[in-house]
């Protein structure tokens, strides 16, 4: 899916998700309470999926979601969308309501096969989980700059919530 998308020079963008204190879940609920919450999280993602898109469990609590003909505001949309709704999922058997963190990669940012792409959605789910879990957070923006006729790509991190500019 992914090969077809750049061949045919359609935008693609790869989430993955990692629910959020998943081990606590099983430590302290039990092995069943975490399979409620896996196949709550994958009847809700797979709720909304389009035919033409790829959703599956990576291992553990791991998923990727592959989205074509998808911008990353779009993708980001998506991602924001589908964290929010499972935070609102109640599970009264447990004591911490699970939560899910995103991150949200270009295939156009990323290079040209799926192990970068999925390289660069991990750095933007580690950022996410670094800032507090339960978020989305877009991959790094790569910059392609001429240079002699080369191409150069760099990174720079955007930052997943723009703050508001200081009033004085």
């Amino acid at each position: 899916m992914l090969a077809w998308a750049i061949a045919e020079r359609r935008p693609a963008a790869l989430l993955l998700f990692d629910l959020d204190r998943f081990k606590e879940v099983n430590d302290t609920a039990g092995h069943q309470a975490g399979d409620r919450v896996l196949q709550a999280f994958c009847d809700l993602v797979g709720a909304s999926i389009r035919p033409a898109d790829l959703f599956g469990r990576l291992g553990g609590e791991e998923f990727g979601y592959l989205l074509t003909d998808a911008s990353m505001a779009q993708a980001l949309q998506t991602a924001e969308r589908l964290r929010r709704d499972f935070a609102a999922i109640s599970f009264p058997d447990l004591v911490i309501n699970p939560t899910v963190s995103v991150g949200v990669a270009m295939a156009s940012e990323a290079g040209r096969n799926l192990s970068a792409l999925l390289a660069v959605a991990d750095r933007a789910l580690y950022r996410a989980k670094a800032d507090g879990r339960n978020r989305v957070a877009p991959a790094p923006l790569v910059l392609v700059e001429g240079k002699g006729g080369e191409i150069v790509r760099r990174t720079a991190e955007r930052p997943a919530v723009v703050p508001a500019p200081i009033a004085g």
